[in-house]
Parts: structure tokens; sequence; C-alpha cells
């Protein structure tokens, strides 16, 4: 059930049509003063890129996805969804917090490292440095 959830959150980015990805192209391509827009060898090379760039999140999200659901909390999860979909109920929300824990039932990890990791694909795509952090408890 998770993995439905996690695909389908990626399926916007995945069905987004040709015209749209290429008129981020020429934005960008007339933001830098460029042509690559009309160049069909570019275009296709940004395409490739694009898709390339979506399977990297749709594996990543069916990655955690079965982490979740193979934690305490994402069986407790499926229970849940198996109960109320036997009663006819709205399926409860998923989102950040339950990743962590689901009524009781401890979760995955979904902090820094994970988001990291989540994004690492950025690094090939621009520059990235280090970023000091600290984190604070309110008293």
């Amino acid at each position: 059930m998770t993995n439905v959830f996690w695909i389908s959150f990626s399926a916007y980015a995945r069905g987004v049509p040709t015209a749209q990805v290429n008129r981020l192209l020429y934005l960008i391509s007339t933001e830098n003063k460029a042509r690559w827009h009309k160049d069909d060898v570019f275009k296709t090379a940004w395409r490739r890129s694009y898709d390339e760039m979506v399977d990297w999140y749709v594996q990543k999200l069916q990655y955690y996805g079965e982490m979740f659901m193979q934690s305490p909390a994402g069986q407790r999860y499926k229970e849940t969804v198996a109960k109320q979909r036997e009663q006819k109920e709205l399926f409860p929300e998923a989102n950040i917090v339950m990743l962590r824990n689901y009524e009781g039932a401890p979760g995955i990890s979904w902090g820094i490292a994970e988001i990291y990791d989540f994004f690492k694909l950025l690094d090939k795509l621009t520059l990235t440095s280090s970023v000091s952090y600290q984190v604070c408890s309110q008293s």
C-alpha cells in the first residue's frame, strides 16, 4: 500500500509532458542568452537527464517506502489500512511524522542523512558545499 503511495507521490513528475520540460529548457536558455532550446541534440540530452532524475527519485521513494513497510510502524500502518479498507473508511494520512512513528510503533529514521541521500543526485547537477547545523530543543 505505501509503495503505491510513494510511487503516486512522484507520478506528477514522471508525467510532465515534453512541452513543459522543454519550456523549462527554454527559460534556462533565454536566461543565459543561449540557444540550447533550439538544438535538437541538446533537447534530447535535456529530456534524457530529466528522465534519469525522475527515475532516481522513484527508486529512492521505493527504497524508503519499502524500509518503512518493513518497520514496526509500517506493519501497524498496513494493519490499519486493511481494517479501514474492510470497513470502507478513509485511510490514515501518510506523512513524514508517520514515517518515524505510527501509533507508537517505531518507523524509519528521516533526518538530515536520509534527506541528503534522497537529494544526493543534485551533487552532480550543481555546486554544493557543507552546511553547519545545530539542532536545538525548545525549553
